[in-house]
């Protein structure tokens, strides 16, 4: 597969991979997308093509996921309309770069094992978003941890371990998978190992969850009437 072919790829991966979040939570399309990554990621070639993987991921993810801020131009739509693909296309482009960064770095970190190169790509990824979210003015949208919000049984669980920490969880079960494609043996039985550690991770969250729910008080303010 030829290389600008993979970009393309990579693009709709990233659109794939957004229908995981608000208003969808279509679960499956993070493992489909985030898994393709991985395996894009270790057919790169250098660098400087990895960023151009990721960097393209995250133009499909961001054109799906932050399409509603084009809304803001149709409120006079008939002098603004116009603008409205110029501007969602410029922010998805920029905030990809996030996304480029993170791959560029983990093609560089990561090391021969199809393992090595995933764990790389979760960590790199999630120092991404965590400056994404904080660097300029800061836009921590479309965060790997928000697919907690799937109900109110997942969010609990961002009490314990915050939205960052989540998306490493997320992004571990997302992307494991591929490696049980793996042709090493070693490695698939490796990852195999800890797809299986994170699943039973996921299920202790979600009891916590249907735990806390019911025990925690509801909260009371004097003055105040709902």
């Amino acid at each position: 597969m030829a290389m600008p072919f993979r970009l393309l790829v990579a693009l709709g991966l990233g659109a794939l991979a957004a229908l995981a979040l608000a208003p969808l939570y279509y679960l499956p399309a993070l493992i489909v997308g985030f898994s393709g990554l991985a395996w894009l990621l270790g057919t790169a070639p250098s660098t400087g093509w990895a960023f151009a993987l990721g960097w393209a991921f995250g133009v499909g993810n961001f054109l799906i996921g932050l399409h509603w801020i084009g809304h803001a131009f149709l409120v006079d739509a008939v002098r603004f309309a116009w603008l409205m693909p110029f501007a969602v296309a410029l922010l998805a482009s920029g905030l990809a770069l996030f996304c480029g960064l993170a791959t560029a770095a983990a093609h560089r970190l990561g090391s021969s094992s199809g393992l090595g190169r995933v764990l790389a790509l979760v960590l790199c990824w999630t120092a991404a978003e965590w400056l994404r979210g904080n660097i300029l003015t800061g836009l921590p949208w479309l965060l790997l941890g928000h697919v907690w919000a799937v109900n109110e049984t997942g969010l609990q669980a961002a009490a314990l371990l915050g939205g960052h920490a989540l998306g490493v969880v997320t992004m571990l079960a997302a992307t494991l998978p591929v490696l049980l494609l793996s042709q090493d043996r070693p490695d698939r039985r490796r990852a195999a190992w800890l797809l299986a550690a994170v699943m039973l991770l996921i299920a202790g969250l979600a009891g916590y969850g249907h735990w806390r729910l019911p025990t925690a008080a509801a909260p009371e303010h004097d003055g105040i009437r709902l």
